[in-house]
């Protein structure tokens, strides 16, 4: 009798010691590994955090794929998963040791530096080389691309930042680039959207609501047809200074590597009828897909 009440007596003492259950989910939450690591099983918890970054990067390189080969490939990816997340949530279903304030702070900062610099740091390549995502703010790309309104989330987009070293850009392709402008503290860049309208060497120019390559109009690719005819939500393409807007002398001849860009939404987008040509070098890859909302999955 008195051996089982000291068996209750120890268990009472154990449970005093640790964190319920559901902190062990939290923490997976912020720190896939969390639970392994604070449990000394280093080597397990730096292992479920590699296979959910893998998870990650393998995700974006698929929705970067154009063609029907990334809803194979996500498909299987969802799948693995969903087997991934139940697995790593019964191996978090667990009481965790209670640790100190100090070690709480450690935590923390740890993963304040980690989200901060190491991750951005670690994954710096590949978002520079390979692919990386988008976040559409404006609606200088609507209805293609949606941004935030008080009715739906931001489009996410996919933009794949190796496929023109395999080709060149081509005329339809929503490209993202980079605008740099210049302020009394610096230099300040940020990556844009938008649709390309002229290649190298042709004279481009608008007629509203139609654009003119070399004097003529364009209606191929067919999306350039639908924009000019107003058709899907489009509503044509206008020179800015019709828009009270101080704009870019037309027409315009394209040099050796000058790509002339406008947004879908002609009527309230900061393009190349304001900013002049961009080169191919600020031309940073061609947007694919967008992968949210999941409403809006599509391929562009």
């Amino acid at each position: 009798m008195n051996t089982q009440n000291n068996i209750q007596v120890d268990d009472i003492h154990a449970l005093k010691q640790h964190y319920p259950c559901c902190i062990g989910l939290f923490l997976t939450f912020l720190f896939p590994g969390s639970v392994q690591f604070f449990s000394g099983r280093y080597v397990v918890s730096i292992f479920l955090y590699l296979i959910f970054m893998s998870f990650v990067v393998t995700f974006v390189v698929f929705a970067s794929i154009p063609g029907k080969l990334f809803w194979y490939c996500a498909l299987t990816c969802m799948i693995i998963g969903i087997i991934y997340m139940i697995t790593l949530f019964i191996l978090s279903w667990k009481p965790v040791k209670k640790i100190s304030y100090w070690k709480w702070f450690s935590f923390i900062f740890f993963l304040i530096i980690f989200n901060r610099y190491l991750l951005p740091l670690s994954l710096g390549i590949f978002v520079q080389y390979i692919a990386g995502g988008i976040i559409v703010r404006s609606s200088s790309m609507e209805p293609t691309l949606i941004s935030q309104s008080k009715y739906s989330l931001p489009d996410i987009v996919i933009v794949n930042k190796f496929i023109y070293r395999l080709k060149k850009p081509c005329r339809g392709d929503i490209v993202g680039f980079r605008y740099k402008w210049k302020k009394s503290d610096g230099i300040y860049s940020i990556i844009l959207c938008k649709r390309i309208v002229g290649l190298p060497g042709e004279t481009i120019n608008i007629d509203t609501p139609f654009i003119l390559i070399n004097g003529k109009r364009l209606l191929d690719p067919l999306i350039f047809k639908e924009i000019s005819s107003g058709q899907n939500g489009y509503s044509g393409f206008c020179r800015v200074e019709e828009l009270g807007k101080q704009g870019y002398p037309l027409p315009i001849t394209l040099g050796p590597n000058e790509y002339f860009l406008i947004g879908d939404n002609t009527h309230d987008s900061f393009d190349s009828r304001i900013i002049g040509t961009i080169s191919r070098n600020d031309i940073v890859g061609q947007a694919i897909r967008i992968v949210f909302p999941f409403s809006r999955i599509k391929e562009l």
